[in-house]
């Protein structure tokens, strides 16, 4: 048999495939100025010309239309005969109003406090300084803490990445069997809320700081309030005890090892043996393959000291150092996947 070696089946030559590559970085930015600009929603489920969107939004036409057929040319919009432009589904996806908004992603990827340290990572790469603070001459979390517009930017898409995350955790994972779930780490309660209105037969116990579980409105929302308590405090500290099952969403990969070690060693001196624990994050394949993890965890590299993400065997390890016992990994239709661990 005769190998295809067309064109068409060998696809572009390497130095136009790492080209691409190299310039992702100018439609991110295109769709992350038309997040900005909330073109999408001016649009809406309609149609509109470029002078109609111009005028919503306050922006110059001429140059509104072109990054509208700029943002048809990546699939966002489709451009009518004439002239005005709809969004498509992946449009849909970028508007304010719509079940898994990815919107406020794009707006903090546009945001040059984030992209801005990603041009300080090659220097870091070569001294070990984390770029964001090479760049901004402070830590990621302290920088949010002083510039409100920032830590709000980034909120919203915490919050939105969060939705996302949680449909597919608890579409993956069965609850029934638990009575007290408690969410380490929790936030205001997002995943909490999602699991216990799946786990009618749960308690829960939200655990946080206190300044981030002064406010708990996705409980409130979900009506979960009244098989839920509020714990306030320091995970490096002490984690509430009496759960048969603790959650970890999207914490170890804020930390390097030895800290992840004293988080995990906390929540076994609260558990007894057996009882359960889930870590959520995005979990490595054990071999370099496309997986969004990847550069997840080159961004944790470029903000934050010692954040990472890591494969089922690192948590393994990670687990082992304080107590636990790893079961198995479940994957979830999110990147996001399930580390399952029993306390011995």
């Amino acid at each position: 048999m005769i190998a295809d070696t067309s064109p068409m089946a060998v696809g572009p030559p390497p130095q136009i495939q790492v080209m691409q590559m190299i310039m992702a970085a100018m439609p991110s930015r295109t769709l992350g100025a038309v997040a900005q600009l909330a073109i999408p929603d001016v649009i809406g489920n309609d149609a509109r010309n470029p002078a109609e969107v111009a005028e919503a939004i306050g922006a110059f036409e001429p140059w509104v239309r072109r990054i509208m057929r700029a943002a048809a040319s990546l699939g966002v919009l489709q451009e009518r005969g004439d002239g005005s432009f709809e969004n498509t589904p992946l449009g849909d996806a970028l508007r304010s109003d719509t079940p898994g908004s990815v919107r406020a992603l794009g707006v903090l990827a546009n945001e040059p406090f984030h992209f801005m340290a990603w041009g300080g990572l090659a220097a870091g790469v070569r001294t070990g300084e984390v770029p964001f603070e090479h760049v901004h001459g402070t830590t990621f979390f302290d920088y949010l803490r002083d510039n409100p517009d920032a830590n709000e930017k980034f909120a919203a898409w915490m919050t939105q990445t969060s939705k996302l995350a949680n449909e597919a955790i608890v579409a993956s994972y069965d609850f029934s069997t638990a009575n007290t779930i408690i969410d380490v780490g929790g936030g205001q309660g997002a995943l909490l809320a999602a699991v216990l209105a799946r786990a009618p037969q749960a308690k829960g116990i939200l655990f946080d700081t206190p300044e981030v579980v002064a406010d708990t409105s996705p409980l409130e929302g979900a009506c979960v309030q009244d098989r839920c308590a509020v714990v306030g405090g320091d995970f490096f500290e002490s984690v509430p005890s009496g759960g048969d099952l603790l959650m970890l969403r999207t914490v170890l990969h804020d930390w390097d090892d030895d800290d992840c070690v004293r988080i995990l060693c906390r929540c076994r001196e609260a558990a007894g043996p057996g009882t359960s624990l889930l870590i959520l994050e995005m979990v490595l394949p054990g071999e370099c393959s496309p997986h969004p993890g990847f550069i997840m965890d080159i961004n944790m590299l470029v903000l934050n000291h010692g954040g990472r993400e890591r494969t089922a065997a690192e948590y393994g390890d990670l687990l082992a150092r304080a107590g636990y016992r790893m079961e198995g990994t479940t994957p979830t239709p999110s990147p996001m996947s399930i580390v399952e661990a029993t306390a011995v």
